[in-house]
């Protein structure tokens, strides 16, 4: 839900353009076809055309255009997830096994379009809903923020 705020994963390591770029070779995509430039390009607005600056919703568009079904047998679970992310956050994870675990989370884990929106979302740590961090800490306890910055306080 916030994952500026978790502590317990080493950073990724992928940053938009390169996340970008991986993505252009993961689903197949011809660097010069429409879709593989509008995703390398994705901050220009002549270029990206439209989700100008917004890598998630760009790859919703792009999957939803190859994958219009739903998936009903569901996508991949909450554990499957935590494993992917795992493994992209390891420090000698090489560009080339982060790749190949892109290329499993899409190809095997029956994803849907906005399963990869919002995963692509969480790689970059901006998942663009406009709820600020407090709120979220707010909805779970009154003093769930005060408490997590003691926390982390107390692990530095």
């Amino acid at each position: 839900m916030i994952p500026n705020e978790d502590r317990g994963r080493p950073a990724y390591n992928v940053k938009g353009p390169k996340l970008a770029q991986m993505l252009v070779d993961v689903l197949a995509l011809g660097k010069d076809s429409k879709d593989g430039k509008a995703l390398r390009h994705y901050r220009s607005p002549v270029k990206a055309a439209t989700n100008t600056g917004d890598l998630g919703s760009l790859v919703y568009s792009v999957l939803s255009d190859r994958f219009s079904h739903q998936n009903s047998d569901g996508g991949p679970t909450l554990m499957q997830l935590h494993a992917v992310l795992d493994t992209l956050a390891s420090p000698s994870n090489s560009a080339a096994a982060q790749k190949a675990t892109l290329q499993q989370f899409f190809s095997q884990s029956n994803a849907t379009p906005l399963e990869g929106k919002w995963l692509v979302r969480t790689l970059i740590k901006n998942l663009c809903h406009g709820v600020k961090t407090n709120v979220v800490f707010d909805t779970i306890h009154p003093k769930a923020s005060q408490l997590y910055k003691h926390t982390c306080q107390k692990l530095n």
